[in-house]
């Protein structure tokens, strides 16, 4: 028996959701350079061409957006530390929680626009701020340009860890890659965790 569809969001039903996709195009849909123009970056599946404008299910184009980025004191203690988490909160979600409560952000797509070396500007910012991590909060639909971001820094030597706060509609075949290629929060969060405790 189908699934009954509902409503649609940015031209998108919900039955597109956890579509299964073959490695070669899961690859080439989430790392490529045209990762945008069939998007397939969370599990809606949703396939629009958000490079030429078109909004996804998130109700996001490919230009990326994001509504606030600051020191975060309120998040897990493990992850605020005494000086904060460095959060920038991407515009949208494809979750669509009526609950959310962030809903200004995720349900209303409340922001603004900026470029990816706008974006490291804000990221560097932060780092100068000395927060213990950045930590980007629902960047799943803007996935490559979190990648490029978190690339750039690496190559500048910016050590600072990365957290993947995700708006938990997440890619199974996703995971090891964000492990091995995104972060390296994994391996180090458990230490820093010991540190924080005695931080100035």
């Amino acid at each position: 028996m189908a699934a009954p569809k509902s409503p649609s969001a940015g031209g998108c039903t919900r039955t597109a959701f956890w579509r299964p996709l073959t490695s070669a195009l899961f690859r080439a849909s989430l790392w490529g350079v045209d990762a945008y123009r069939h998007c397939m970056l969370c599990p809606r599946h949703c396939g629009v061409d958000r490079a030429a404008g078109e909004k996804g299910f998130c109700r996001e184009t490919a230009a990326c957006r994001i509504a606030s980025a600051g020191p975060h004191h309120g998040e897990e203690p493990v992850f605020s530390g005494t000086r904060g988490s460095g959060t920038i909160f991407f515009s949208g979600c494809s979750c669509r929680c009526f609950f959310c409560q962030n809903y200004q952000i995720s349900l209303e797509n409340s922001g603004y626009g900026v470029s990816d070396d706008e974006l490291l500007d804000v990221a560097h910012s932060l780092v100068a701020q000395g927060v213990h991590n950045l930590n980007f909060v629902t960047p799943d639909h803007f996935g490559r340009t979190s990648k490029r971001l978190c690339r750039r820094l690496r190559e500048e030597g910016c050590a600072t860890p990365f957290l993947f706060n995700s708006s938990a509609t997440r890619i199974r075949r996703w995971c090891p890659r964000t492990r091995s290629g995104w972060t390296s929060s994994c391996r180090t969060l458990s230490s820093q965790n010991r540190s924080w405790r005695s931080c100035a």
